[in-house]
């Protein structure tokens, strides 16, 4: 019965965790990318209720931690 507890309190917390991952960073960065090439067309309030700002924030984060890995090897 404890275990069977323990597992339901760790998958809310992780499952908190990740919400909170998602939400406010990746999809906050992915937003702020296409602000900057759409804020001619579109308010930032608009842009981060469009769809793909996560999918685009996990792009760019990927890349700065690739491009962080890539320098400081040399």
């Amino acid at each position: 019965m404890g275990e069977f507890i323990l597992e339901i309190v760790g998958g809310a917390i992780i499952n908190f965790i990740v919400n909170i991952v998602y939400h406010g960073i990746i999809r906050r960065t992915g937003a702020s990318i296409r602000w900057l090439f759409l804020k001619k067309k579109y308010s930032f309030k608009e842009i981060l209720e469009q769809d793909w700002n996560g999918r685009i924030g996990f792009i760019c984060i990927a890349i700065i931690v690739y491009l962080f890995f890539h320098f400081s090897m040399n």
